[in-house]
């Protein structure tokens, strides 16, 4: 399902931004991260707000593809 796979990926890249970072390589104890964020106030409410934006406009298009097949 290819849901369940953009999910996964979006949720290990979002992880990537936190400071602990993501072990892709399991046995390796090295860790990935992109950027070392401290996800606390107002860095976290942006982040959550882009995010939601984000959404709602994807939904919106989907919804508005959905309704010209009728």
């Amino acid at each position: 399902c290819p849901s369940i796979r953009i999910g996964a990926a979006s949720h290990l890249l979002l992880d990537m931004f936190n400071s602990k970072g993501v072990p892709l390589l399991y046995p390796w104890p090295h860790r990935f991260h992109i950027a070392a964020f401290a996800l606390d106030g107002l860095g976290e409410l942006t982040i959550r707000a882009l995010l939601a934006l984000g959404t709602i406009y994807l939904m919106g298009l989907w919804v508005l593809h959905f309704w010209k097949g009728w």
